[in-house]
């Protein structure tokens, strides 16, 4: 992706000139239709979870870098260890 960073109004206007719907990029990157919609009308702040998640892949929002203490910790986390401290 590239490292401009948009506003909604542009992504909105992205859509229309590519003649994508909100509905099709949703399912082709595998969100839910609504979260893009509550994302492009603000009422999704992504600030974490599926909302960030959205606000990066449409480039509302820079992805975090790869020095990012936090995301480096939980991405040294393997699956399992995230399943043993969901069970305790």
């Amino acid at each position: 992706m590239s490292s401009n960073i948009y506003e909604r109004e542009e992504v909105r206007q992205m859509f229309n000139e590519a003649g994508i719907t909100v509905t099709d990029w949703a399912r082709e990157n595998g969100f839910r239709r609504a979260d893009v919609y509550a994302v492009l009308n603000g009422r999704l702040k992504g600030s974490r979870g599926v909302g960030h998640k959205i606000f990066i892949a449409l480039g509302l929002k820079a992805e975090p870098s790869e020095d990012n203490l936090i995301r480096r910790t939980i991405a040294g986390k393997s699956e399992s260890s995230f399943e043993q401290e969901e069970k305790r």
